[in-house]
């Protein structure tokens, strides 16, 4: 009798950790969506009083407040992005532009968008009933490509009214220009600035800042190297992201984001089935 009880509890303990394993997403991100609930009423700073450029204040990005302005972090299929839909005022993409196509593909490395059935931005606008905003992370933009970039940009715009609700991230400084010349909330990575050369780097700096705000609107980079913009560009407007899983669920953290009056976003580790 006592052996076929323990045969009971061992079965019902896999059955249960295997139901777990299976629904872990789920089960995190509930707990994580109720953290970030409870903290609304304490998130108070607006991104309408942080308007650098005149130019892009009708962007809707300036519309938001508090925890609003914490979005989740590499939404990189469609089924990610309808599971955290509700929960999220924008979202961030990887981008790789495909000069054949033309299309915006969603995939952080190029082996992500070498297979057949990729998604595209485009699939991302037509599953957007509510126009959501978006930070498209677009990888590999240099002179060969921006124009036609640029182009395609265009066209999503005048089809899905979309200027007013990406920002748009590059690593190249001509390209961020490209962008913010055409009226469009364009960032920085300043990844290549941490990494100059200390010699190059305030030559390196005086010359992004020259840009901003006018051509290049805000600055981007790690959460754990944003103090390094914040000291290069005192009073400049910067977006952040702090992915380490235990700090999208640190409390006191989330509320330090949320209440940064020199950051207008910051992603977080956020889990959810599609996560890739």
């Amino acid at each position: 009798m006592l052996k076929k009880k323990r045969i009971v509890w061992i079965v019902l303990l896999l059955f249960s950790g295997i139901v777990a394993f299976i629904y872990r997403q789920q089960v995190i991100y509930t707990i994580q969506a109720q953290l970030l609930k409870s903290l609304r009423g304490k998130a108070s700073v607006s991104n309408r009083a942080l308007v650098q450029d005149p130019s892009v204040a009708e962007h809707l990005i300036y519309t938001l407040k508090g925890m609003d302005r914490i979005w989740p972090h590499r939404v990189n299929s469609l089924r990610r992005f309808s599971y955290l839909y509700a929960g999220f005022a924008g979202f961030e993409c990887d981008i790789q532009f495909d000069t054949a196509s033309r299309k915006l593909l969603i995939g952080h490395e190029p082996a992500d968008v070498a297979g057949v059935g990729v998604s595209s931005f485009t699939d991302y606008l037509n599953a957007d009933p509510e126009h959501k905003l978006f930070w498209l992370d677009v990888r590999y933009l240099d002179s060969n490509n921006i124009g036609s970039f640029c182009d395609q940009l265009q066209r999503l715009d005048r089809q899905y009214d979309i200027r007013r609700r990406v920002v748009i991230e590059s690593y190249d400084t001509a390209s961020a220009v490209r962008i913010g010349e055409l009226g469009y909330l364009s960032a920085f990575d300043g990844s290549r600035l941490w990494h100059a050369d200390p010699v190059d780097r305030t030559a390196y700096v005086a010359a992004v800042d020259r840009l901003m705000p006018g051509k290049i609107k805000l600055l981007s980079l790690d959460a754990g190297r944003v103090g390094f913009l914040k000291e290069s560009f005192p009073g400049r407007k910067l977006i952040t992201w702090d992915i380490r899983f235990w700090d999208g669920m640190n409390r006191d953290l989330l509320l330090q984001y949320a209440n940064d009056t020199s950051l207008l976003i910051c992603l977080i580790n956020v889990k959810s089935p599609g996560y890739r």
